[in-house]
């Protein structure tokens, strides 16, 4: 019996077809396709891949990209992926440098994936780079001039600047407040200059420089600086709201930047009244009673006077405050 031609030739035109069909990347079920443009623009660990969906087949649930170090086993989205986000591109990070990724986009309708032509890619060499804080300098009381200088032997930096605190205990970077930064791509030996302005003169700072290229950060030495190197004492209590009773037991306390104790002395105006007491401390708070045969008429315009038992000429008068019987 001679064979059925229109048989066979339907069977030739089915092969052809379906030798096409991963060329084309198209799903026979759904009729979805999807192809991998490009891959570029890479650093040490990232680089960005380019999708182009040809057909949309029914409509699809999921699309990116599938990459591995090797094609062993196949990339598929069991392996590491990305999801695209209403993009034709997607940036693909924290990779290994110099190493070569395969990558391929998928797309997935929630039943069926589709898989798009495989590229190749290799990541930069590592980024090789150092912080190093160079100078620290006072502008004025409240503010200092720190310089800083980034060392790149390979690779690249993106940002860079200053951190500092008022103790040695520095929070990392990701959760630091006192920063300056200094979003700068830089592949080559750099020096930046931060203007930082600070709450308190009187106590010591601590300031370190910093680079980072988005991965890793690499922090310079910690250099200390006090911007006022002269002693000062505040008054805490008492203030403008306080009134001391006669008879009662009434409290004082004080911040300041030495180690010596303190002389206590009342005023009523600008007229010495009344030595409380001399050479108070360590502690910078102190507590004593009026008695009531003291010679202190009620008024509203008292002062008390904190003076460096060591050095005389450093010393503060509180605001005014009053006195009743």
């Amino acid at each position: 019996m001679k064979p059925d031609i229109k048989i066979c030739s339907l069977f030739c035109i089915l092969f052809l077809f379906a030798g096409c069909f991963d060329d084309l990347k198209v799903s026979l079920d759904k009729n979805m396709a999807i192809e991998t443009i490009s891959v570029g623009d890479e650093t040490a660990h990232s680089f960005v891949a380019e999708v182009e969906i040809i057909d949309e087949g029914e409509g699809f649930l999921e699309a990116g990209f599938c990459y591995s170090k090797n094609d062993n086993p196949p990339l598929r989205i069991t392996s590491q992926t990305s999801t695209l986000n209403d993009s034709d591109e997607l940036k693909i990070t924290g990779l290994q440098s110099a190493t070569t990724y395969l990558v391929r986009a998928y797309m997935w309708d929630g039943s069926t994936t589709v898989y798009g032509n495989t590229l190749e890619i290799t990541t930069d060499e590592p980024n090789i780079f150092q912080a190093n804080t160079q100078k620290i300098s006072l502008i004025s009381d409240n503010q200092i001039d720190a310089i800083g200088y980034v060392d790149v032997t390979s690779g690249r930096v993106i940002a860079y600047g200053h951190q500092w605190s008022m103790d040695m205990d520095f929070s990392g970077l990701e959760n630091a407040e006192n920063i300056t930064r200094f979003e700068n791509e830089v592949t080559s030996d750099t020096v930046y200059s931060s203007r930082i302005n600070i709450e308190n003169p009187y106590e010591k700072y601590y300031i370190r420089a910093y680079a980072t290229d988005g991965y890793k950060i690499e922090y310079g030495v910690t250099k200390p600086i006090t911007p006022n190197q002269r002693d000062y004492i505040k008054v805490v209590k008492p203030d403008e709201s306080t009134v001391w009773e006669v008879g009662q037991e009434v409290e004082i306390s004080w911040e300041k930047s030495f180690s010596s104790g303190v002389n206590l002395e009342l005023y009523r105006g600008l007229e010495f009244k009344y030595e409380i007491d001399s050479n108070v401390g360590p502690e910078n708070d102190y507590s004593f009673s009026i008695t009531a045969g003291s010679a202190f008429a009620s008024g509203d315009n008292y002062r008390l006077k904190i003076i460096n038992a060591d050095n005389p000429d450093t010393y503060v008068f509180s605001e005014q405050f009053s006195i009743i019987k």
